[in-house]
């Protein structure tokens, strides 16, 4: 859903708008390139969804969307973007497209 908003947010504001991980955080913030923040997701121990690590596979651990609202996969290496975070011994796997569309797998 966050992907989903991120563009939707890009295309309406017609500004680009920037998901950046921390991973050592264990968050994620979707902010305007203005500097405005949209969203922030926080995933420690004792918040809504406690993780155990996140990992953004983009080069910078960024995803930008540009005022058109295509991501920018070039630090992929591949047509899809991936992200995965990993819940006690689960790892759910996100693969997501340049238009935000995504995937979830569990292993």
């Amino acid at each position: 859903m966050d992907l989903s908003l991120a563009r939707t947010s890009a295309v309406r504001g017609r500004e680009a708008v920037i998901v950046r991980f921390d991973e050592a955080g264990m968050s994620y913030l979707i902010r305007l390139e203005s500097g405005d923040t949209i969203q922030v997701r926080e995933f420690g121990r004792d918040d809504e969804i406690p993780l155990d690590s996140l990992n953004l596979r983009l080069t910078g651990d960024s995803l930008v969307f540009d005022t058109r609202g295509v991501g920018d996969l070039s630090g992929s290496g591949s047509s899809l973007g991936l992200a995965s975070f990993a819940a006690g011994a689960t790892i759910y796997d996100v693969s997501f497209n340049v238009m935000g569309a995504s995937k979830v797998d569990a292993r």
